[in-house]
């Protein structure tokens, strides 16, 4: 592996070497006086209209949500163009420009190839804000959803509206709420992608809606992290029980651990005249 990239270097070398010989010898055979400044400008005008290095081979990498062809289009670059012959920096503002691009990279790679590194924007959600718009996990709002094309993302709602315009003065605590939930759920050991939606109230607080199996879990507010640590706890004791939940209240109490349970309706037992039951979940985490 290195002695090819050695070498693949020393041909590169050796091809710009005789291409300058070739341009000092084409201004000799004209007859004219070559000097440093003309040899100068000679090569810059070889470089740029790709007498020289001729772009051939257009690289995007680092794409799963963006066509390679979108890339390409906001680039405005092509093939038969020089190599040297864009401000580079121009290219990579105008690439940025697109919703889903996080940041660009131009890499020239004589004599004929241009690699351009995108890192893309990371969906975390979809915040319900009117239209439905994709959040990353700093809690921006990047691009509509369909811009994901189908994507199937975790839904917030509940939120201010004046969050989809970036006012400043917009009440933005809803979504950190929800973004902080959605981060404690893989470290509280529940699957991410059972979360369907997060519900943020300003008085109620968070309610989660779960799939496979489906519960509503009301976290309340506050002390996320705990409750979803108890969530997982309280999961593992039904499902070694065999029973299933429709809904789960947790208390804004001192003690995170008492929780409601409203159980599905037909596993109720023949002798409770009530559709909830309480219970105390265990204190440990069960093994």
């Amino acid at each position: 592996m290195i002695k090819k990239r050695r070498g693949a270097a020393r041909g590169h070398g050796s091809r710009l070497l005789r291409a300058l010989m070739q341009v000092a010898a084409l201004v000799a055979v004209a007859g004219i006086g070559v000097s440093a400044g003309y040899l100068g400008v000679r090569l810059r005008v070889a470089l740029q209209t790709g007498e020289l290095f001729e772009l051939s081979e257009l690289l995007i990498e680092g794409t799963q949500l963006i066509p390679a062809d979108e890339i390409r289009g906001y680039s405005g670059l092509g093939v038969g163009r020089g190599l040297y012959g864009f401000d580079a920096e121009a290219v990579e503002r105008a690439i940025a420009e697109h919703p889903l691009v996080s940041s660009v990279r131009l890499v020239r790679r004589p004599p004929h190839t241009l690699r351009i590194l995108i890192e893309e924007q990371r969906p975390v959600a979809y915040a319900a804000l009117g239209h439905l718009y994709a959040v990353n996990s700093r809690g921006e709002l990047f691009a509509r959803a369909e811009a994901l094309c189908g994507r199937e993302l975790p839904v917030i709602s509940g939120l201010e509206p004046e969050v989809a315009l970036g006012a400043a003065g917009a009440d933005v605590s809803g979504l950190v709420s929800a973004l902080q939930v959605m981060a404690g759920l893989q470290r509280a050991g529940l699957e991410p992608a059972r979360l369907s939606e997060v519900h943020v109230d300003p008085a109620l607080g968070v309610d989660l809606t779960l799939i496979e199996p489906a519960v509503l879990v009301h976290l309340g507010n506050g002390r996320y992290g705990d409750k979803l640590d108890q969530l997982a706890v309280l999961e593992r004791a039904l499902k070694e029980r065999a029973r299933r939940a429709s809904e789960i209240f947790f208390s804004d109490g001192p003690d995170p651990r008492r929780v409601v349970v409203r159980f599905v309706q037909s596993e109720m037992p023949a002798t409770m005249n009530s559709a909830s039951g309480e219970i105390a979940a265990p204190k440990g985490k069960t093994t």
